[in-house]
């Protein structure tokens, strides 16, 4: 359904903001929405950012399908509370144009070979997941035109900043499938993510193997996590970005994967207002990290890194999800280490024990939890990701089984929508237990490559975790609170929590997945010593 709003569109309300491949992104100074536009080649370029005008009988039936999927497959899935909904605006004529025109100087270069194209006359509105919803903090929209930190609305006072941190988690599991017994079993044991690291470097897609194991940050353990985080943080790739009042001040070079001097010199004076965390744990790992990034990265800057690891603690607590327990049982919820993950347990008080099956899983008992929570974000996440409980290595044989990768029969039984029949409400498989036989019918393997598609979805998803100072009468959500020690004292922080970039991923990239796992595992296990 194509939606209009209320009030006329105005280019002088609208910012850039981001953009991708594809799409570009502009916020509205006010309302704290943002919309997604299409982009298009620059076939032909003129002054001011300006495009040739296209067609003007553009078929927007794709973006509607992309919407459905987005607000009846995924948002039920991971759940509402974290999935924003999404909506088709038209947009008056000459709305792109002029959005071309003002943002051609903030857009970087690498870029402009693209631009919106003005032949869509409609754009994908969202709220700015970016900042805290009005909802939550009380601020009005004509005070939020002031700037982009807001005012009270009771006295012009500038509200403290909004600290916004993109996660892109991965895949936060090991496979469960019997399938997936390339390598001689050792996805079982080395997660997608780590393999894939090294595979990366050799190809030169980046200078360094990250630190960071998705693993440890869905663990559910606190040294874990802490571990995840400045491991990320270290080597960020496109793994994190931070934003201040809704504009980036750290993300790595997209050549490199790593953050150049002037980002780390942009985190620095963002957080220069910010009060160190007096947490006795987070010094004693502060203490161990390297030298060359403690200069880089001063404790101000680490404050960030506790309040979200904090705010990831306090929204596991917020609800337990209780198909977590009836579709993966308490084997499935623990989180072992991953072969080839940087954490190290002796720094923690923990050790290495041989646990199931020979696998160096667990650590000492005193310290980490038997299970992953059940609630909150991450836990909602990983449920999605494990409808993938067949592998890559497992759904290829049933993408055959059901006519390979043809189009006549993938529309016969809706694998390519629409994506409002029932048969795509995928909640109900979360309480299925993982299990469950395959009986050799074509209805098993649609329905399992149903839930590889969203699985698949899920694992590239981006988390986005707003924070901001509490100020007494300004922030409504008492639930969306967490208290920090600070060298300023004991601090609330009001937070919100967002899960996007939850687009489909078309059938057609099993050979390219089948390839690409063949690939991992094949050059880990020839160029890597396994237990290293």
């Amino acid at each position: 359904m194509m939606a209009t709003g209320d009030d006329p569109l105005h280019v002088d309300d609208w910012l850039y903001r981001d953009e991708g491949h594809a799409n570009i992104i502009i916020a509205n100074k006010c309302s704290r929405d943002v919309l997604r536009l299409r982009k298009c080649e620059l076939s032909s370029c003129v002054p001011n950012g300006e495009v040739l005008k296209g067609k003007k009988d553009v078929d927007t039936s794709k973006w509607q399908q992309q919407l459905d999927y987005q607000n009846l497959v995924m948002r039920p899935l991971i759940g509402p509370k974290f999935v924003p909904f999404a909506h088709l605006v038209q947009l008056p004529e000459g709305f792109v144009d002029a959005v071309n025109k003002a943002c051609v100087a903030s857009r970087p270069a690498n870029r402009l070979n693209k631009a919106g194209d003005p032949s869509w006359q409609c754009g994908i509105h969202l709220p700015d997941v970016a900042l805290l919803p009005i909802s939550t903090t009380g601020v009005s929209s004509e005070s939020h035109c002031s700037g982009t930190n807001g005012v009270r609305g009771d006295a012009s006072v500038p509200c403290p900043p909004t600290f916004c941190i993109e996660l892109k988690p991965k895949w936060g599991y090991l496979p469960i499938s019997p399938h997936a017994c390339g390598g001689n079993g050792i996805k079982y044991t080395h997660c997608r993510f780590c393999m894939f690291q090294h595979l990366k470097v050799a190809h030169g897609k980046w200078q360094h193997r990250s630190l960071y194991c998705p693993l440890d940050l869905f663990s559910g353990n606190s040294a874990r996590r802490r571990h995840a985080l400045y491991s990320i943080l270290q080597t960020p790739q496109n793994n994190i970005r931070i934003l201040k009042d809704a504009r980036h001040v750290f993300k790595a070079d997209s050549s490199t994967g790593m953050a150049s001097a002037a980002s780390w010199e942009q985190l620095r004076e963002a957080c220069s207002s910010l009060p160190e965390v007096i947490s006795d744990e987070d010094n004693a790992y502060y203490d161990t990290l390297p030298e060359d990034f403690r200069q880089r990265c001063p404790k101000q800057v680490c404050a960030v890194l506790h309040i979200l690891s904090q705010i990831l603690h306090h929204d596991s607590k917020r609800s337990h999800h209780t198909l977590a327990e009836s579709r993966c049982g308490t084997s499935l919820r623990t989180i072992p280490l991953c072969g080839a993950g940087t954490f190290d347990p002796a720094k923690h008080g923990g050790e290495r024990h041989t646990g199931v099956n020979g696998v160096q899983s667990k650590l000492a008992s005193e310290w980490t939890p038997d299970v992953a929570p059940c609630g909150g974000v991450l836990a909602s996440v990983r449920l999605a990701q494990m409808l993938d409980d067949m592998d890559i290595e497992g759904i290829l044989p049933l993408v055959h089984r059901l006519g390979a990768l043809d189009p006549a029969i993938w529309e016969k039984w809706g694998l390519n929508g629409p994506y409002t029949s029932g048969d795509w409400q995928l909640s109900s498989e979360l309480g299925r237990r993982c299990e469950d036989i395959d009986d050799g019918s074509v209805e098993f393997a649609v329905r399992k490559i149903r839930q590889f598609a969203a699985a698949c979805t899920a694992k590239d998803c981006s988390i986005m975790v707003v924070f901001q100072q509490f100020q007494p009468g300004l922030f409504q959500a008492e639930d969306q609170l967490v208290e920090i020690q600070t060298s300023a004292g004991l601090q609330k922080y009001a937070y919100n929590i967002s899960v996007v970039d939850l687009d489909i991923k078309e059938f057609q990239r099993v050979k390219k997945y089948i390839v690409e796992d063949s690939q991992v595992v094949s050059h880990f296990m020839t160029n890597c010593k396994v237990g290293e």
